[in-house]
């Protein structure tokens, strides 16, 4: 006890001491910049707003207490031809010095972007306080009252273009009462333009809009007038617009649409297919179908029915922006696609001929994966072969073989006959097609909904020294977005069979024989399933610095149709389960939902919160949930102080890793994680968790003492667990290595309270992964 006590205080001691060297390469007369906050005096703006305008900021603080990068920097020493120096000096950070002049920059950027939001009187006052070399600086935010819209209206000469916008009167407004925001104005003028673009105003832009605000009153309020410029006016003054009106708007409508395959946009920019001669050009190279006109540059690549289905655009009707956005999105959304371009050619009458450059991804692509394994000490390899073809019906259809293989020594202390190997074999193909394959739907459903639906096969071997296992299985099913942000799977049939050739009388007798749960999990089993799974994600490509929140749901069934039909036909039954060519099959509903938000702190330094928890029960023709559908607890996504399917159910306690992983599973499972990320330099990332969790079954099992869900005890029953991790983030994929420690141990039999008495033999897991673990 003495010992833990001396290193405490020994850390304490370092601490102090690094903390009082942070000035150490502060000049004299110079303050190193230590804390800057932001107060506002008002209410109506968020200060984390005006927060973003604070350049420089403080020197980083890893998990927002440790100035980690600067005493690195701290550390080197002035001698910078010894390499640790130089070393020392581009991994860390230099002391970020406070400065008067900065600081009234600042105050002079939030003051112009209060000024654009209303408040045109704030004024913005800058405090800085000095203590040991060190400045903190408060920025007084004065908001004073703000100005607001008293009077709006829109005037413009072009009767058809009042009359369009008179439509949408609840979208195509400014409120009265809303603050005179510059920004809510602009974002009014990019609405208003592209409403019209949408109405055949194909010119219109949002520089044709400009406002006059008068705001001569006394009263912080403004009347707001917006006038949209006919063509060719330069001046911004409404008693020079034309009284008798004068040239108008023109409204377009589309002429031809012509589709040019195989374009290669690094080699040829277009244009000599966008002049009239160009056009007269395509129309004799292009071969028509139904709306549109296909000229192949080259060998034919797609079928017309694919291209016209992808194509908004249709001849004879109103220019319409928002039909453009969703040719390109669906063109571009096609496998068989590298990119597209959408052009337009103005001819007379107000037609535009509509120009579509499409340029192909390669057909074809093979890859290959090589990966050493360790599964509970076994050490092996395994290796895949994927080959994938993006167009292989001419439809964009994407059609993709996968040949995989392992290979694991099996040692251990359960029983000699698990002293040999593991091997397992398997494929698998499957094909995607870019639409919603289902009859009775109308053509303007399945290219609105824009679905893809997809087939696949597969097979595989798995042979161990106690069994041998054949898994075949084939599914049906549709996937399509919403908005970008919303993801659905609807799973129309699966089908699994699980198949046991062989199992090894010396495991049957030593593990199956006494065992009625672990049995079953090893018997020949058919599941029939249907299920639907939702995803949304509130990322925007390209947006950073903001929180994001993601959700997950599913919800599936397996079994109904063969129990209607077991009922209906008179299937073979034995003891009190039905079967089909002599097969069980599985009956069970399971459904599971995952929240998770990460916040944003600064540019370092993000706090990200998961929840999550599911739920699966048998019934019908099954007593136990298959074990391959069944939840588990443990391992790098999710309780980290325990390693993969090694918590639980409960508080029951396993006694043989090697077998007893299969009776460590369970039918409901509840998940909570929090987790700070810092990132520190180069592409490294620290990170510090709390994980609590468990699982546990609906029903009690006599192999799972302690196992089974009781509203009154469960939350005794949640696990926790802590941890710091490394990671390196690559952008494109991100390495991760976590150590986790039990704080709190449910399982029978096990020390309660790690946390207050911890052994690293004992209680630490440590887990190599890629990816976030939510």
């Amino acid at each position: 006890m003495r010992k833990k006590y001396l290193v405490g205080i020994l850390l304490c001691g370092l601490m102090m001491l690094a903390s009082c060297r942070l000035t150490k390469n502060v000049p004299d007369g110079s303050y190193l910049l230590n804390r800057v906050s932001v107060k506002v005096n008002g209410e109506g703006v968020d200060k984390e707003t005006l927060n973003t305008y604070v350049r420089p900021r403080p020197n980083f603080k890893v998990f927002g207490i440790w100035r980690l990068q600067l005493h690195l920097y701290n550390m080197a020493g002035k001698d910078t031809t010894k390499w640790i120096n130089r070393q020392l000096r581009n991994v860390g950070d230099a002391p970020v010095i406070f400065k008067e002049s900065d600081a009234i920059t600042v105050a002079h950027k939030m003051e112009k972007a209060l000024s654009n939001k209303g408040y045109i009187h704030a004024s913005v006052d800058v405090k800085p306080t000095f203590k040991k070399k060190k400045a903190n600086v408060t920025y007084q935010v004065n908001l004073n009252n703000p100005y607001r819209v008293r009077n709006f209206s829109l005037v413009c000469l072009d009767d058809s273009i009042q009359k369009e916008i008179g439509k949408d009167t609840a979208v195509l407004k400014i409120n009265k009462g809303m603050l005179f925001d510059s920004e809510a104005i602009d974002l009014y003028r990019e609405d208003v333009a592209s409403y019209l673009r949408q109405k055949g105003y194909y010119r219109l832009t949002k520089e044709s809009l400009y406002f006059i605000a008068d705001s001569t009153y006394k009263t912080h309020e403004v009347d707001l007038k917006a006038y949209i410029r006919l063509p060719g006016m330069t001046s911004t003054r409404p008693d020079t617009i034309p009284k008798n009106g004068g040239a108008l708007h023109p409204r377009y409508t589309v002429g031809r649409v012509y589709i040019v395959t195989n374009f290669d946009p690094l080699r040829d920019d277009g244009s000599e297919y966008l002049t009239q001669d160009g056009l007269a050009l395509l129309q004799k190279k292009s071969v028509p179908y139904k709306e549109v006109n296909i000229y192949d540059i080259g060998e034919k690549y797609l079928r017309p029915d694919l291209l016209r289905d992808n194509c908004y655009i249709v001849p004879g009707k109103i220019y319409n922006e928002r039909l453009v956005t969703q040719t390109y999105t669906s063109l571009t959304g096609l496998s068989a696609m590298k990119s597209a371009n959408i052009r337009f050619v103005e001819r007379e009458g107000n037609t535009l001929d509509c120009v579509i450059f499409l340029a192909l991804s390669p057909s074809q692509s093979f890859t290959t994966n090589l990966e050493g394994t360790n599964t509970s000490g076994d050490l092996g390899f395994a290796g895949s072969l994927n080959y994938q073809h993006r167009n292989i019906f001419s439809g964009s259809e994407t059609f993709n073989f996968k040949v995989r293989g392992a290979f694991e020594s099996v040692g251990g202390n359960v029983s000699a006959l698990l002293d040999k190997y593991y091997y397992e074999l398997g494929a698998e193909s499957s094909v995607s097609f870019p639409k919603f394959m289902f009859p009775f739907l109308d053509r303007d459903f399945k290219r609105n909904l824009k679905a893809s639906t997809e087939v696949s096969l597969a097979y595989g071997v798995q042979s161990r020294p106690e069994f041998e296992r054949t898994v075949a299985s084939s599914a049906f099913s549709y996937r399509w977005n919403r908005k970008q942000k919303s993801r659905y799977v609807f799973d129309l049939i699966d089908l699994s069979y699980v198949y046991l050739p062989w199992v090894s009388d010396a495991f049957e007798k030593e593990f199956l024989s006494n065992n009625s749960y672990l049995k079953y999990s090893y018997q020949s089993h058919m599941i029939m399933k249907s299920g639907l799974s939702f995803s949304y994600s509130s990322l925007l490509p390209g947006v950073k610095n903001r929180d994001v929140h993601t959700i997950r749901a599913s919800v599936e069934t397996a079994g109904n149709f063969l129990w209607v039909a077991s009922k209906a036909f008179h299937f073979d039954q034995k003891e009190d389960y039905y079967t089909l060519f002599n097969i069980r099959y599985e009956q069970y509903l399971k459904g599971y939902f995952d929240f998770s938000k990460q916040y944003y702190i600064d540019d370092k330094n993000s706090l990200a919160l998961h929840v999550g928890g599911g739920v699966a029960m048998p019934y019908g023709n099954s007593e136990i949930v298959p074990f391959e559908k069944r939840f588990f607890s443990g391992g790098a996504n999710s309780v980290r102080g325990w390693s993969v399917r090694s918590l639980g159910p409960g508080t029951y306690s396993g006694v043989s890793r090697r077998i007893d992983y299969v009776n460590q599973s369970g039918d409901v499972k509840l998940d909570a994680n929090i987790e700070y990320r810092s990132k520190l330099f180069w592409k490294l990332q620290m990170a510090a968790f709390i994980d609590m969790g468990n699982i546990w079954t609906i029903r009690e099992y006599e192999e799972q003492p302690g196992g089974v869900f009781d509203v009154k005890t469960f939350y005794k029953q949640i696990a926790g667990a802590y941890g710091f991790g490394m990671r390196l983030d690559f952008n494109y994929f991100l390495l991760r290595l976590d150590f986790g420690m039990k704080a709190y141990n449910p399982s029978a039999g096990a020390t309660k309270w790690p946390l207050f008495s911890p052994e690293i033999n004992r209680d630490m897991a440590i887990h190599f992964a890629i990816g976030y673990p939510f």
